[in-house]
């Protein structure tokens, strides 16, 4: 009964909580400046509803803005953009063709399109939920005269956002890429100050965050010629992950070093954050075991780095991946694609017998809340319903009291400046933000938008609860089993990580690229099992009963890496029947996994008290094996 009561209160908790801490990235206070701008232009002009059209396209580019290097920034607001005008152009042509009841399966193909067009990546999720959207607003809001003038005004508002975007100086081109090597850095710090503590893991997890966004900001998205600064940045990158490797093993080992070494990375950090090459003083330390000797080593390699001389241009290799079309003939696009198509068509069919044709507010709806790539949809339906509501009452108080065309362009461009602090915080919060916008510019354009006010409740009801009968209760993989393929391909990832740190044959370079997918494979898994604890108990405890076996595996693949540091500096490679016991464990770990069972709780524990250090002359692997075996038990 107890253990009930537990996990509904932190299932309720997950729910509400709030992300602590800055906003990392997100869209900028241009974008706000962008969509006041286009409004005050329409308004000045006399054409009000062009500078309406305008300005929902700042407000599409100003949901796509990141503090990122700019060709990265301009792809993703520039496919945000082209994304929403070819959505307008579709939903203006089935407003101006006098839509009826074919009005539902046209928006239910392209719904289809939109979702599994989503399932391509993070670019191309947002272009699908933005046509999508794009194209129920465009049937339904009022049109200028004429009407084929809508998407090139989609184009003009976020057209302005990207020039406001590039608009910085020279010496922060590559600001985004310094803030993130530099915060892998920082990250380091902080592990090596919790080493010893309860607050280690916890921390080792921030730094496995803070690796993943400098790899995506500095090695993925590296353009075809890198420039000096470019290549810098990337080996300085490559320096801060054989350091991340030395401080895990001496986070596995729970062993403590001299304060001064440990604010060692944070002269690293500020090195990288001055963009030219710099001289950094590291602490006279003479360590006594391998991973000591590791960490004390890595961290001058990554200081002589620093302050060597620029390196020249260079042509990076390009990525090959899998043709588009053959991606969306995959069962996920196709998945993706008839939930979205499923609850577009229930929520038309629902707005043609509640409204009229030109009613978009209950599709819409549905397109922002389906996102099962942004996290969980249970959630979200929650704080999209809650987030309205609370906007609702905002936009009713503006537009009761106000007036002045003018009073209404500056509350929807204060609530556009909220978006930045409210995106990274929650998504009610966002949507109550959100909310004041669209409603202000529809009554700007020359909609009804203060009559409507009731009615847009209504609709956001009824659109969070068709997602979550049609688009989460009727699809159990949505739920439970998103666990399976997570951890999985998690477990996949360090088995292949333990057979390359055993095998002696296998290069530092492979070793390196297999550690980094083992610990973004477990950071997914933690990932999905936390936005499973924030759905109802059912999910949550199935969720909750994976928790043991996954930190098991985490606690492994910490051991592999101190294992890859010790054999590195003079310590001993794991024996052969070491290593087999260990991949028939993780070989019994996937088959539980594939068939839905968690393994019960661990019978027993190791001896071992939490906080204290363990033994450098002992293998690492030894141990991780009694905790993956204990959580198999």
């Amino acid at each position: 009964m107890w253990s009930q009561v537990r996990i509904h209160v932190h299932w309720a908790f997950r729910l509400v909580r709030i992300a602590p801490g800055p906003v990392p990235g997100g869209p900028t206070l241009r974008g706000a400046l962008g969509m006041g701008v286009t409004l005050a232009v329409g308004l000045l002009t006399h054409q009000q509803a062009s500078g309406v059209l305008a300005a929902f396209g700042a407000m599409y580019a100003t949901f796509n803005d990141r503090d990122e290097p700019q060709r990265l920034r301009t792809a993703r607001i520039g496919t945000a953009v082209l994304a929403s005008a070819g959505g307008m152009t579709l939903g203006a042509a089935l407003q101006v063709a006098r839509p009826g009841w074919w009005l539902l399966p046209a928006l239910t193909a392209v719904a289809y399109l939109c979702g599994a067009i989503s399932t391509l990546g993070p670019l191309a999720s947002s272009a699908g939920v933005l046509l999508m959207v794009s194209c129920a607003l465009g049937s339904g809001i009022t049109l200028p005269n004429p009407a084929w003038t809508a998407p090139p005004l989609i184009l003009t508002g976020g057209g302005l956002v990207l020039l406001l975007t590039s608009l910085r100086r020279p010496d922060n081109q590559y600001r985004p890429q310094r803030r993130a090597v530099a915060a892998v850095f920082t990250a380091q710090a902080d592990l090596l100050h919790a080493l010893g503590t309860t607050e280690a893991v916890p921390t080792r997890r921030r730094l496995t965050a803070a690796l993943t966004f400098a790899q995506d900001t500095v090695i993925l998205s590296r353009p075809r010629v890198e420039r000096p600064e470019q290549q810098r940045l990337r080996l300085l990158f490559q320096e801060a992950v054989h350091v991340t490797e030395a401080a895990t093993s001496l986070l596995w080992f729970r062993r403590a070093v001299p304060p001064a070494m440990a604010r060692a990375p944070h002269a690293l950090a500020d090195a990288v954050l001055a963009g030219r090459p710099t001289t950094v003083a590291l602490p006279d330390w003479q360590p006594d075991t391998p991973a000591a000797t590791a960490l004390a080593e890595t961290l001058r390699a990554a200081a002589r780095t620093a302050a060597a001389p620029m390196p020249i241009t260079r042509t990076a290799s390009r990525q090959v991946r899998d043709p588009v079309a053959r991606r969306l003939r995959s069962q996920t696009a196709v998945i993706s694609g008839l939930r979205l198509a499923l609850c577009i068509a229930a929520a038309s069919g629902l707005s043609l017998l509640l409204h009229d044709p030109r009613s978009y507010w209950l599709p819409l709806t549905v397109a922002f809340v389906l996102k099962p790539d942004l996290g969980s949809v249970f959630a979200r339906a929650v704080h999209r319903s809650l987030g309205t509501v609370l906007g609702v009452l905002v936009a009713a108080a503006a537009l009761a009291v106000l007036t002045s065309p003018w009073a209404l362009i500056a509350i929807a461009t204060l609530c556009a400046a909220l978006l930045p602090i409210t995106v990274a915080r929650h998504y009610a919060l966002n949507t109550m933000a959100a909310t004041p916008v669209v409603l202000v510019l529809v009554q700007l354009g020359g909609g009804l938008g203060i009559q409507l006010l009731g009615s847009r409740l209504v609709d956001t009801m009824l659109g969070s609860l068709i997602v979550l009968l049609l688009g989460y209760a009727l699809w159990p993989q949505s739920r439970a089993a998103r666990i399976t393929p997570r951890l999985t391909a998690a477990v996949t990832a360090v088995r292949a990580y333990l057979t390359a740190v055993a095998a002696e044959e296998s290069s530092a370079a492979q070793r390196g690229t297999l550690r980094r997918t083992a610990y973004r494979a477990l950071a997914d898994a933690h990932r999905t099992l936390d936005e499973c604890l924030s759905e109802p108990p059912p999910t949550a405890r199935h969720a909750e009963s994976w928790l043991p076996a996954t930190h098991a595996l985490e606690q492994l693949t910490d051991a592999v890496s101190a294992t890859a540091t010790q054999i590195k500096y003079g310590g001993p490679r794991p024996s052969a029947a070491e290593t087999r016991r260990l991949r028939a464990a993780l070989d019994q770990l996937e088959q539980t996994v594939r068939q839905h069972h968690p393994p019960p709780r661990a019978s027993h524990h190791p001896t071992q008290a939490p906080d204290s250090a363990r033994d450098p002359s002992m293998g690492a692997l030894k141990h991780a094996l009694e905790e993956l075996e204990s959580a198999l038990s």
